[in-house]
Order: C-alpha cells, then structure tokens, then sequence
C-alpha cells in the first residue's frame, strides 16, 4: 500500500488541486509549509510541459537558511507524492527524487548593496535633493551669501553621508532582491 493512501483524501485533493493551478499557470507557485514547526517549506513552479521544478528549505538549528531544488523538473503525479508526504510530515519524501543544494546561490542573490553602491546611490539621491534645494533658494541667493556658500556645502555632505548610510542598511534586505 503506498504511503500516499494512508494520507488524508482531502489532504492529497486539496495538493492535487494547487499543484494543477501551477501547472495550467492559473497560479504562479504553490508553497505548503512544514507540519514540525521548524518554519520549513516546499514549493513549487511550472517547468517543462507537464512538470514542475520544486524546492524545500529547512532552518537547521544554529546554521542559516538552507534551500534545495530538484535536479530535474518533476512530473505532476511524482510532485502530488513528494508534497503529500511533506504535507504529513513523512520524511522519506527526500529519498524519492535527486535533490541540490542551492543555499550559496540563493544568498549570494541576497547579499545587498555593498559601500561602493552605497556611496553611489546615496551621490545620486544627494545631488537630486542637491538640485531641488539649489533651484528653491536660487532666489534667496542674497540671504545665502549673508550665510556663506560654505554652509550649504556642508549641509550637502553630511546628506550625502546620511543617505549612503541609510541605503547601505536599507537595501541588505532580501525583499530587494528578486529571489524569493
């Protein structure tokens, strides 16, 4: 008797009927999350006609983040299988198709903007909030120079400073990073 039959009906139907969603791209992936609270996952999206590329991730405890992808797309029976067993918390799911790791990848994508791109982005914020500044106290150009030109160049420095600051924080995040 195969495991599958021992599972839920509504449980396989339910998978059956997302999965198709995927495959007749009615949905663009389908996600069923880890029944042992570990914050794992499988998902899956369309791949070659009649197929899908599935992935899990597992959090191993003090490691980050892992995440493997099947070597080759799988057919439609085989991933109903591999996500009904997952869905009931069955292991032997792994052992039924070949698996890769593609943790360093993944992260890799994720890795955010480093200072040089930082510097960059914060130079170009600067000189657009630079520009509007300058055009709005053109016409005060006699109360600037009461002040001195010196001012405003160092106002204009420690925003350039502040930005990159903020954006190099702002952007590490992965949400930035069309891998997910």
């Amino acid at each position: 008797m195969p495991e599958s039959s021992r599972i839920s009906g509504d449980t396989r139907q339910r998978i059956e009927k997302t999965l198709r969603a995927v495959l007749d791209e009615s949905e663009e992936f389908h996600i069923e999350e880890a029944t042992d609270g570990s914050n794992g996952f499988m998902q899956c999206t369309r791949g070659d006609p009649g197929c899908l590329q599935v992935e899990y991730s597992i959090y191993p405890e003090g490691e980050k983040q892992r995440f493997y992808r099947s070597v080759e797309d799988v057919p439609f029976e085989m991933a109903v299988e591999l996500f009904t067993s997952y869905a009931a918390g069955q292991g032997n799911w792994k052992m039924r198709i070949e698996w890769e790791d593609w943790t360093e990848e993944f992260h890799k994508g994720s890795a955010g903007l480093g200072l040089i791109e930082s510097i960059g982005l914060g130079s170009i914020v600067v000189i657009l909030i630079g520009g509007f500044i300058w055009g709005f106290i053109d016409d005060w150009k006699e109360s600037l120079e009461l002040l001195g030109y010196d001012l405003l160049w160092i106002l204009l420095i420690g925003c350039f400073f502040l930005i990159s600051y903020i954006c190099s924080r702002f952007w590490k995040h992965k949400f930035f990073w069309p891998n997910k």
